[in-house]
């Protein structure tokens, strides 16, 4: 697979090149909508809009930053998700090939890891039976490489924020405002999820497509990939994102250059107040991701931290805080992210 084709991929590099304050306050503000305009970031931090494009450029030259997702749940459109935590077999055994699990359009994300699990993958498949047998023929194909594995169903997901590449004080300062309709920061505030799967059509899905994995595509650009005048994609994308099957628009990079090691953290939990649980995880800056689960785990974190003495830290408070409800965990040091692409169709 070609290292420049972009597919969510995030790379733990040492001696990445270092985000310095200004690169880091751009990045905070396209973690809030991605699809903010170089002029509205400028007019926040108060500098030249030229100066936030070569910025982003920079960025994405250093490897800092490698693109731009579109967060679409996909069990709005009738998806089921289920992730597959794997411990591989002793060096000698025969080797899962990376790039043949990329290629495959039911593995939607893949990550590497170091510690209890070697490699996780998500499986995103219209019906239980087509998971079953993807799993069956999945196991049957490296079964003298996975030594022991553990299925969960996803059942929600989102984003927490990444508040951790600035200061309180930093943070504090930053307004930015964009209410025009290509960032579609109305539609985000009204989004309402209803219970039934949302329908959508071929011009849904090209739209989507396009999007997933180039979340600041201008309207005009996306208009003509998909064949439609540029009012009707934004309204389309409005009903999207009202309808919750977009969920927002992020960059996606790499937090070496601030100096943080990306962890995953399983949890098995009972009578978990689930509301004050999130809450108090969200106000934590340094957990930037959660899944809730069904299976051995309920819930997995991405957290980041700067080495393990913090994560560790960070681990002996959450443990603490919720020592009655937490029954046991596990975590891992994610090495890699081969892949992260949401299916949909």
């Amino acid at each position: 697979m070609a290292e420049n084709v972009f597919l969510g991929q995030i790379r733990s590099e040492q001696g990445a090149s270092r985000m310095d304050l200004l690169d880091r306050k751009i990045f905070y503000l396209l973690c809030k909508n991605a699809r903010y305009s170089d002029t509205a970031i400028a007019k926040a931090l108060r500098i030249r809009r030229e100066t936030v494009s070569y910025r982003m450029k920079r960025m994405r030259q250093n490897g800092l930053l490698y693109g731009f997702l579109t967060m679409i749940d996909s069990r709005r459109l009738g998806f089921r998700m289920h992730l597959i935590c794997m411990k591989l077999k002793q060096l000698g055994s025969q080797h899962i090939n990376i790039d043949d699990l990329i290629t495959n359009e039911n593995i939607t994300r893949i990550n590497t890891f170091g510690g209890g699990y070697d490699l996780q993958i998500i499986v995103t498949s219209r019906t239980l039976e087509e998971f079953d047998a993807f799993l069956e023929g999945f196991l049957g194909k490296f079964s003298d490489t996975i030594q022991d594995y553990t299925v969960l169903e996803i059942i929600d997901e989102n984003f927490i924020g990444i508040e951790i590449i600035l200061s309180p004080s930093e943070r504090k300062l930053l307004r930015i405002t964009e209410k025009k309709g290509s960032t579609f920061e109305n539609e985000f505030a009204s989004a309402k999820r209803a219970e039934e799967v949302v329908r959508i059509d071929e011009k849904d899905v090209k739209i989507l497509k396009s999007l997933r994995l180039d979340g600041r595509m201008p309207i005009a650009e996306l208009s003509e990939k998909v064949g439609l005048a540029v009012p009707a994609v934004t309204n389309r994308i409005r009903r999207l994102v009202r309808e919750e099957v977009i969920k927002g628009f992020i960059p996606y990079g790499s937090l070496d250059g601030i100096g943080y090691q990306w962890y995953m953290l399983y949890l098995q939990v009972r009578e978990m107040d689930r509301k004050r649980f999130l809450t108090w995880m969200k106000q934590h800056g340094n957990v930037l991701w959660h899944m809730k689960l069904v299976g051995k785990w309920n819930y997995s974190f991405s957290i980041f931290a700067q080495d393990n003495t913090e994560f560790n830290s960070i681990l002996n408070s959450i443990r603490t805080e919720f020592a009655s409800n937490i029954i046991s965990y596990d975590s891992v040091l994610v090495f890699g992210q081969q892949k992260f692409m949401h299916r949909v169709c």
